[in-house]
C-alpha cells in the first residue's frame, strides 16, 4: 500500500491559528496489495497531536481511497514556543484490522515538515492571507495609540470620538483614518529592513506592539501596525499586495499573488 498526501511543507502558529489545515488530502493506494479490512490511518509527530482516521471497513485490491476523519493538528504549546524554525517530520502509519484488537501495519512513511517560529510569516507562496494573523487590535499598546489618535482627531474635527461607521459619513471615516496616521507619524518610527532570520521563505514579522516600543519597522510591519490601530478604533482594514510590489527576494519567491483579505 502507498500513502499519498498533499500537505503544507511549512507551518507556524500564526498560520494554524488562522484556520489553515496542514493536511489538504490523504489517499491510500492499494494497487499492489490484496483486500484489506478495518483499515485505519494514524498520524504522529514531535510537534503534532496524535490523530486517527475513521475506520474503513474494506479497502479492496487495486483501489485508491480517500481517508476521512484524520485531522493533522499541531501541539499548539510546542509550536507557539518556537523562536527559530525547526525541521521535523511526522509519520503516517496505516493498520489493517484496526477495529479488532490485533493490528497489522500495512504501510508506514515519514514526511518532512518545517515548523517555523511564531513570528515567521511564510510569504506569498504558502497561504499569504495569514499575514492578517499579525494584526493585533486588542494589545494594550495598540489601544493606547487609539487614545493618542483621539487627541489628533479632536484637533482636526473638534471631537475625539471614534464613531467608526455609525454616522454613515465617508468624510468622517476618512478623518478618523487620517488621525490614526498622524498619531503614528508622530511616534517617530524609523524604517529598517528585514529582521534577522535564517529561513529561506517568508520573513520574520515584528509585532505591532514591539514596533511601537522599539520605534523600528519595515513596510509590512508598519502596515500591520496601522491596520491594528484602525481596527482597535472600530475601522475595518484591508491588506493588499499588488503586482509590481517590491518585496525582498526571500518573500517574493514564486508567483506574486495579489491579496485582498478583509478581517
Amino acid at each position: 500500500m502507498k500513502i499519498r498526501i498533499d500537505y503544507l511543507k511549512a507551518a507556524n502558529i500564526a498560520l494554524l491559528r488562522s484556520g489553515s489545515q496542514i493536511c489538504k488530502s490523504l489517499e491510500l493506494d492499494n494497487s499492489d496489495g490484496g483486500d484489506l479490512t478495518n483499515v485505519v490511518a494514524v498520524c504522529t509527530g514531535e510537534y503534532l497531536t496524535e490523530s486517527r482516521s475513521v475506520v474503513m471497513a474494506q479497502v479492496s485490491a487495486g483501489a485508491t481511497v480517500k481517508v476521512s476523519g484524520i485531522d493533522i493538528k499541531p501541539d499548539y504549546a510546542k509550536v507557539a514556543a518556537l523562536t527559530e524554525g525547526k525541521g521535523t517530520s511526522f509519520k503516517i502509519t496505516v493498520y489493517a484490522d484496526g477495529a479488532e484488537g490485533e493490528k497489522t501495519v500495512v504501510a508506514e512513511e515519514n514526511f518532512l515538515i518545517a515548523m517555523m517560529a511564531y513570528d515567521q510569516w511564510l510569504g506569498l507562496t504558502i497561504i499569504p492571507q495569514s499575514i492578517t494573523a499579525f494584526i493585533t487590535p486588542n494589545h494594550p499598546d495598540v489601544k493606547a495609540m487609539v487614545v493618542k489618535a483621539a487627541e489628533k482627531l479632536k484637533e482636526m474635527t473638534g471631537s475625539g470620538n471614534f464613531t467608526g461607521y455609525q454616522t454613515n459619513n465617508v468624510n468622517e471615516v476618512c478623518m478618523q483614518v487620517a488621525a490614526v496616521f498622524s498619531a503614528l507619524h508622530d511616534c517617530g518610527i524609523v524604517y529598517r529592513s528585514l529582521p534577522a532570520s535564517f529561513e529561506e521563505i517568508g520573513q520574520r514579522v515584528t509585532l505591532p506592539s514591539e514596533v511601537l516600543r522599539g520605534k523600528l519597522g519595515n513596510c509590512i510591519e508598519l502596515t500591520l501596525l496601522f491596520a491594528s490601530v484602525l481596527e482597535a478604533a472600530g475601522i475595518n482594514s484591508v491588506i493588499i499586495f499588488t503586482e509590481g510590489t517590491r518585496l525582498p527576494r526571500s518573500v517574493a519567491r514564486g508567483r506574486l499573488l495579489p491579496i485582498q483579505h478583509e478581517r
